[in-house]
């Protein structure tokens, strides 16, 4: 027996069908590139797109790529403060376009009420955790295996670099493990050997909200290794990653203090340095940079500046400077091929002056460096580095030493002139240099 279905029924069945297997009108899609997160700050919001017609959604719309740190999602199917979400919106509007466009009056309807534009709900505050002070406090030590903290003694000497290790409270970790380390050309399994760099993440009030910790070599450079995936990577990562690892690596237990704090939803919520603005004098400008390496070695050549760093180019936002906002700001950021970099910060810049901020962008190293040092991404540290070649060590006192000091007059342009045999108007005068620490 043949059994015939009603050809209305017929229809239902192949909408169901359809409105079963049909994905929503809205979904994710990276392939227009990522925004920056409201939250976060990070390049890593990957947007939304109306797939009926292909165009993006308006820029508050995403997902941010860092579920775990951060977690920001605004679905165009969130609610807002009306009840309606932008789906709402858009079906409302396009409805009400197609009855005057089918010449369907309004009287042969039901009523319709008016409705207001979507607005979008507040994105949540960040939830911040602190790392216990203790845990903070028994990092500030071995800067004898601490090659950063090397690194600033042969630039400045011992005097300064101590006084900087102490004022920026420069962190040290155990970094005895081996890592396919990359010499020269080639990649060579070995022992570290020595104590990674923490760069802490404080307050205004000194608590520690995160910290970067960062193995560099000799010459100051950050380790490069070889991953689980084979390819090349940078050893610089947060220090509660790099404090599980150490624990799991030697079976002991994970802390509370630790577990609570992986809830965190940013890691660095505060400009590197922030500690320093209570005793700053506060007619000195702030100097930000993008790398707390930077930031150091800068203070210690420019010491008539307040210098600090914003961990990453895409984290300078409203959020993070908030705390500087009655300062005057001067950015420097690093070089790139293209000066993308530069015009990424003056843009930012511009809109955070719009928010009742005062900054102003350097164009330092866009001057004075070279296309080849362009192309190679250098920032103000390496600048410095290649500029000044270090602090003589028989510039510093031996231990228990007291060495006298004797101030002698500079000779004249024309004591100078004399000796070497030359016109007074052709000698260069040096530039007086001030040394801190």
């Amino acid at each position: 027996m043949r059994l015939i279905i009603p050809q209305r029924l017929q229809r239902l069945q192949r909408l169901k069908a359809q409105t079963m297997t049909t994905d929503y009108r809205y979904g994710l899609n990276s392939k227009f590139g990522k925004g920056y997160c409201p939250v976060c700050g990070r390049k890593s919001l990957v947007p939304y797109i109306d797939r009926r017609t292909g165009e993006l959604l308006p820029e508050e719309f995403g997902r941010c790529d860092h579920q775990t740190s951060c977690g920001h999602i605004l679905s165009p199917y969130t609610k807002g403060t009306d009840g309606n979400s932008y789906s709402d919106f858009i079906f409302q509007q396009e409805r009400e376009q197609w009855k005057q466009d089918n010449g369907h009056s309004q009287q042969r309807h039901r009523p319709t009420f008016d409705r207001k534009p979507f607005v979008a709900p507040e994105p949540r505050p960040a939830v911040l955790q602190t790392i216990p002070a203790d845990v903070h406090e028994r990092s500030l030590t071995a800067y004898d295996s601490n090659n950063f903290a090397y690194l600033l003694r042969s630039q400045l000497g011992i005097g300064a670099a101590n006084e900087l290790v102490e004022r920026y409270r420069l962190g040290t970790y155990r970094a005895d493990y081996e890592l396919s380390i990359k010499d020269g050309e080639q990649f060579v399994q070995r022992n570290f050997g020595k104590g990674g760099t923490i760069f802490w993440c404080l307050d205004a009030e000194g608590k520690a909200y995160g910290g970067q910790g960062v193995l560099f070599n000799d010459n100051g450079s950050t380790v490069k290794f070889k991953n689980s995936k084979g390819e090349e990577d940078r050893c610089n990562r947060p220090i509660a990653y790099l404090t599980k690892r150490f624990l799991k690596d030697r079976k002991k237990p994970i802390p509370e203090w630790l577990e609570v704090y992986e809830t965190t939803e940013d890691r660095f919520p505060y400009p590197f340095g922030l500690n320093l603005i209570a005793t700053a004098p506060k007619e000195l400008p702030i100097a930000l940079c993008e790398s707390p390496k930077t930031a150091m070695l800068a203070a210690g050549y420019f010491p008539k500046m307040v210098w600090m760093a914003i961990w990453s180019l895409s984290y300078l936002n409203k959020a993070r400077l908030e705390s500087l906002r009655r300062r005057n700001i001067v950015l420097f950021p690093d070089c790139s091929k293209n000066g993308k970099a530069f015009e990424a910060w003056k843009q930012k810049a511009d809109e955070l002056n719009g928010k009742g901020f005062r900054i102003t962008v350097s164009d330092f190293l866009e001057k004075n460096t070279t296309t080849e040092q362009k192309a190679k991404g250098y920032d103000l540290a390496d600048f410095l580095l290649s500029e000044y070649r270090g602090y003589p060590p028989s510039w510093d006192s031996k231990p228990g030493d007291s060495p006298g000091i004797e101030l002698i007059q500079s000779p004249t342009a024309e004591e100078w002139a004399t000796t070497l045999g030359i016109d007074a108007e052709k000698v260069l005068r040096p530039v007086q240099l001030q040394f801190v620490g």
